[in-house]
Formats: C-alpha cells, sequence, structure tokens
C-alpha cells in the first residue's frame, strides 16, 4: 500500500491475522506497518482476561483509530460496536 493510499482513521479496513501475542494479535491491512488489536479491542464484552484471538490467517474487518507514537504502527479495534459505527 503506497503513503497515498493509507487508510484513514476511523474507516474501516479487512485485514489478515499474523500473529497471537500477550497484548492482542496482529493483522495485516496492507499498510506499511502491521496492525495492532490490543486485547481490550477485541470484543464489547470481554469474557474474560483471555479473550478468544481469531486463529492466524483468518480475514478479519477492523476501525482504524490512529497510529503509535513510535514506529507509526496502525492501532485497530475490532469491537463489533466500532466497526458498525464506523460503517453509519
Amino acid at each position: 500500500m503506497s503513503h497515498d493510499s493509507q487508510p484513514r482513521v476511523g474507516q474501516v479496513v479487512r485485514g489478515r491475522v499474523v500473529e497471537h501475542h500477550p497484548y492482542g494479535i496482529t493483522v495485516d491491512i496492507g499498510a506499511p506497518q502491521l496492525g495492532v488489536v490490543v486485547i481490550t479491542m477485541l470484543e464489547d464484552e470481554p469474557r474474560s482476561q483471555h479473550p478468544r484471538f481469531p486463529p492466524v490467517g483468518t480475514e478479519v474487518e477492523c476501525v482504524l483509530l490512529g497510529f503509535t507514537a513510535i514506529g507509526d504502527q496502525p492501532r485497530l479495534s475490532m469491537r463489533p460496536s466500532d466497526v458498525s459505527g464506523a460503517r453509519h
């Protein structure tokens, strides 16, 4: 993805789960950096401190929340309410 076509904050993006980490997951959304979804941004109402991570290779929809201060990594949310809200 070129810098010109970088997704905008608030936009719904599709990507593929690349890795699981103790803090969440990384998702390839086609941006220069892998996106990160922290545990608290996986579900609207987490069932526990250890929500289910989508399997590696799964295609997911996320909302771009912004970029990290260090590394310019996309910060993403997979919360259904965020994805739905971004579409309206």
